[in-house]
């Protein structure tokens, strides 16, 4: 049987992220992935309000008995640490990796996806193509050792 992996953040986006879970699970999906755990999306944004706890995630997927298959790290713009893509943005992905694998630890998701960012027109495509393979590389060998995948998301290539 193939393993569907619902967004929680684009479902019921009028309920709590917690009940949406035990919603898509009442649905019979047995797969779900969060977008950012410092935000939820409330059909119109990312909601920094409605941040994810990360036990709570995992005993709300527990609970529900769904597995949670990955979260984001960084957001697409940057504005979730930093744009990979520029080496000025380095130190504050790097950081923001750190702090998603503490998140990666307490909610038991080994999975994590990582976007180089929105192109920059102030950079060449091969000092922002090198400046991204630097990035994940680091933030690579940083997953390795909580045991967590990254996940290259292409988004505006």
């Amino acid at each position: 049987m193939k393993k569907l992996d619902v967004c929680i953040e684009t479902f019921f986006v009028d309920l709590p992220w917690q009940e949406r879970i035990s919603r898509i699970a009442a649905l019979g999906y047995r797969y779900v992935e969060i977008w950012h755990p410092e935000a939820t999306f409330d059909g119109e944004g990312l909601n920094t309000t409605h941040p994810k706890n990360p036990g709570e995630l995992r005993a709300v997927a527990e609970e529900s008995g769904v597995t949670v298959g990955s979260f984001v790290i960084n957001g697409w713009d940057g504005s979730f640490g930093g744009c990979p893509l520029r080496r000025a943005d380095h130190s504050q992905f790097l950081e923001q990796v750190e702090r998603m694998m503490e998140f990666a630890d307490a909610s038991g998701v080994s999975r994590a996806i990582i976007m180089p960012g929105t192109v920059d027109t102030a950079l060449s495509e091969t000092e922002m193509f090198s400046a991204t393979i630097e990035a994940f590389g680091r933030a690579a060998d940083i997953a390795e050792g909580h045991g967590v995948t990254l996940l290259v998301e292409p988004l505006n290539t």
